[in-house]
């Protein structure tokens, strides 16, 4: 593979062959700290008649190529959601290197696109986004590549979808799920769904702002302040009522 590995359109080239009688799932972490440094975790989720399949699961996603551009991949583990789940996990320093980090899900005509971490500091506070693009309107065939399917050895859809489809009476778009999960400082995890029903595409749009010391500082002294003319007010009052 390139130097941009494409992870999410390698792993659902490679598998998509196997959708017979299977359900799919495929995760984005896109996890920020305080300091703009995180995490992107891509993973593969398979049921038991997939994997029976697709075989070394590890193998499929050629991890020597993932890991040789900066990729930790795990070791395949079933989950108590009855899928086994094998992830690929990248660090970043800043939200700079978190967006060329996310620009190999898909490359940039993916169907992952526009992909960017940012963090913006302020004197109240550092607020933090992630934005991007999931577009599956154009179902599988978003994910096809002729250069990944030779690196996969082949023709990665072992026949047509149609015939899949035909084989099991069901739809690819019912059998394959996608997810980006966007965790941000000071803020519960944003999830997005995505399938390939979609008419539109999904759009990721995920914020937080963690307030700086003097903000949190002035908002106590306002408070105080409101607090003390209150009860100047009410003892001016009660001043008056008694004379």
């Amino acid at each position: 593979m390139s130097s941009r590995p494409g992870l999410v359109r390698a792993a659902v080239l490679a598998l998509v062959v196997a959708l017979t009688g299977c359900r799919m799932q495929v995760a984005v972490d896109i996890a920020v700290d305080d300091a703009g440094s995180g995490t992107v975790t891509v993973g593969i989720g398979l049921d038991d008649d997939a994997l029976a399949r697709v075989g070394d699961l590890r193998r499929q996603l050629r991890v020597d190529d993932l890991q040789h551009v900066g990729w930790e991949i795990s070791e395949p583990q079933k989950e108590p959601d009855g899928l086994t789940w094998v992830r690929a996990r990248k660090s970043f320093d800043d939200p700079a290197e978190a967006t060329a980090v996310l620009s190999e899900l898909t490359g940039p005509d993916g169907a992952f696109r526009g992909f960017t971490v940012g963090k913006e500091g302020g004197v109240l506070g550092t607020t933090y986004r992630v934005e991007g693009t999931v577009d599956l309107t154009a179902g599988p065939e978003a994910f096809s590549d002729a250069e990944l399917a030779a690196a996969l050895g082949g023709d990665p859809y072992g026949g047509t979808l149609a015939a899949i489809e035909r084989e099991e009476g069901q739809r690819v778009a019912d059998m394959v799920e996608f997810r980006v999960n966007v965790a941000l400082p000071n803020a519960s995890t944003k999830s997005y769904v995505a399938s390939f029903d979609d008419e539109h595409p999904t759009s990721i749009d995920a914020s937080s702002t963690v307030n700086s010391k003097a903000a949190v500082l002035l908002v106590w002294v306002l408070v105080a302040a409101a607090g003390l003319v209150a009860v100047v007010a009410l003892r001016r009052a009660f001043r008056r009522v008694r004379a």
